[in-house]
């Protein structure tokens, strides 16, 4: 493992919380006491914890420590509570472990956290080296929860046989004979669910599995000689176990690191993802999109974390010096297969959040990490991208999308408002018009313009005639495309022309005239 991830992505570290899960002994010598509840004794423990009278600890006594049998199929961790944790509590008793001052029968805190961790490392070998891992981590993940099965789970005729294994095959070889380093291929019934596959008590990692059968790289370990061979799920290890002819490969001395011998060639059975692009030399503008695109290569059938990180190092961002950096781009869960080979992404500015990101240099890394944040394998672009700041304002030229209000009485004080993209300071609005030959063109200076240029006001000349106009934006970087404006006819215009009829009529002789009308 060559990091873990929270060591440098605080957002997502909540999503990995170590939590561990511990279990009280209830010794034979157990004192009834009216402060635990019904279906509970308290018995002896050393240091005292709360609640008991001293000397004692609350545990579950409603089956016999020698029939009690739980199957666990949730994962448990500090702040979990309920019936699943005071099982879990029972088995862990069961199984030797001692919850210190402070713990509660359906409670997980610290102290059931620090007996998980004893239990994980008490069983290692099957919790945590399949996984990578030396020390417990406190959490009650899949492996845990396996081997919490195995030892105290209720074993039901149903999945004792839900996993059957009838035979085992390399290509091109015979039945049940493993070569060292070969592709292998197991072939049975109800498989699709199997999650493990063990040999010799190994942990090793499934390619692909289906109802039928499950594939696997053979160690490249093996001697000459045999060994057992058995797959399980997250519940119990369920299937028959075969025994098989192991062939040791001599070659396997001769291959590179992170290869073995395939019978043939050295092959690269090792974990591995591979940048395919951008692999380095491409630049990306601020504001726009960024595609990621990655090959993976034997990442195990259980559960990972994918994510895609633009990292920098020392001196790699533009104005100055900073230390090694991981911006986070994406993060999702897989089960089984890989969620995807490519991610786009939209590159935003910096913001007052933390978010966003710089102009700059950077690589991109994929990763592939376990429940508990350690990366199982990992790839990084050959070169850096680089992230230039947006595109100015300045440099688009200018374009209407509406215009409000789309009228206005001549003469009248009338402030146009025009939408769209390119406003710079120094722009122009031409009015053209009334439309015909004699049309004229009036430019007149926007009144203000919003600071990203999508908007600005304009005042429409008083000396424009009623008539519909053309309405365009003009500056340094260009004329935009019309948009229409019409100038109407002032009402004390039309008024005048009424009382010039009217006073026409009164003095022709019209009756029931006003003598203000004459």
């Amino acid at each position: 493992m060559k990091k873990s991830l929270f060591s440098f992505v605080v957002p997502l570290a909540a999503v990995f919380a170590f939590a561990v899960t511990v279990f009280i002994p209830a010794p034979a010598s157990a004192q009834t006491t009216p402060i635990c509840p019904a279906g509970y004794t308290c018995t002896p423990i050393n240091p005292q914890p709360m609640n008991c009278p001293a000397g004692y600890i609350c545990t579950p006594t409603s089956l016999p420590a020698q029939t009690y049998c739980h199957t666990f199929n949730t994962n448990l961790g500090i702040g979990s509570s309920g019936d699943e944790v005071a099982a879990l509590v029972k088995v862990l008793g069961m199984d030797g472990e001692a919850l210190g001052v402070g713990g509660y029968y359906n409670q997980f805190n610290e102290n059931v956290a620090s007996a998980v961790s004893s239990f994980q490392e008490k069983y290692s070998s099957d919790i945590l080296t399949p996984v990578g891992l030396t020390y417990g981590t406190g959490y009650v993940g899949a492996s845990t929860r396996a081997k919490l099965n195995q030892l105290y789970g209720c074993v039901t005729t149903s999945n004792q046989s839900s996993h059957v294994i009838s035979y085992l095959q390399a290509a091109a070889e015979d039945k049940n004979i493993m070569h060292a380093g070969e592709q292998t291929w197991i072939y049975g019934s109800g498989l699709s669910s199997a999650q493990y596959i063990m040999i010799n008590g190994q942990s090793v990692p499934m390619l692909h599995s289906s109802d039928t059968s499950v594939s696997f790289y053979a160690p490249s370990s093996l001697q000459n000689g045999t060994a057992s061979i058995y797959v399980g799920d997250q519940t119990l290890w369920t299937s028959n176990s075969i025994t098989v002819q192991t062939v040791a490969n001599a070659a396997n001395s001769s291959c590179a690191s992170g290869q073995t011998w395939n019978g043939t060639a050295c092959v690269t059975t090792q974990p591995s993802i591979t940048v395919l692009s951008p692999n380095g030399g491409q630049v990306f503008n601020s504001g726009g999109t960024l595609t990621v695109n990655w090959s993976a290569n034997n990442i195990p059938a259980a559960d990972y974390y994918l994510f895609v990180y633009l990292k920098t190092k020392p001196d790699q961002i533009l104005g100055g010096t900073v230390s090694n950096t991981y911006i986070p781009l994406m993060f999702r869960i897989r089960n089984g297969t890989m969620l995807t080979s490519s991610y786009t992404t939209n590159i935003t500015s910096p913001d007052t959040k933390g978010g966003g990101v710089s102009p700059g240099a950077y690589y991109i890394e994929v990763d592939a990490a376990d429940e508990n944040g350690n990366v199982y394998a990992s790839g990084t672009s050959n070169g850096t991208i680089t992230i230039t700041p947006p595109t100015p304002v300045s440099a688009v030229s200018p374009s209407i999308t509406s215009i409000t209000p789309t009228s206005g009485v001549a003469g009248g004080k009338v402030q146009v408002t025009l939408y769209g993209t390119g406003f710079i300071q120094g722009t122009q609005v031409s009015f053209t018009g009334p439309v015909g030959p004699s049309a004229t063109n009036t430019q007149v200076p926007a009144s203000s313009i919003s600071a990203d240029g999508t908007s600005l006001t304009v005042a429409m000349p008083t000396t424009l005639t009623p008539g519909t106009y053309n309405v365009r934006v003009i500056n340094t970087n260009g004329m935009s495309a019309r948009a229409v404006f019409t100038v109407t006819q002032s009402p004390s215009t039309q008024t005048s022309s009424i009382m010039d009829a009217l006073r026409a009529y009164c003095n022709s002789g019209g009756q029931y005239c006003d003598s203000s009308w004459r």
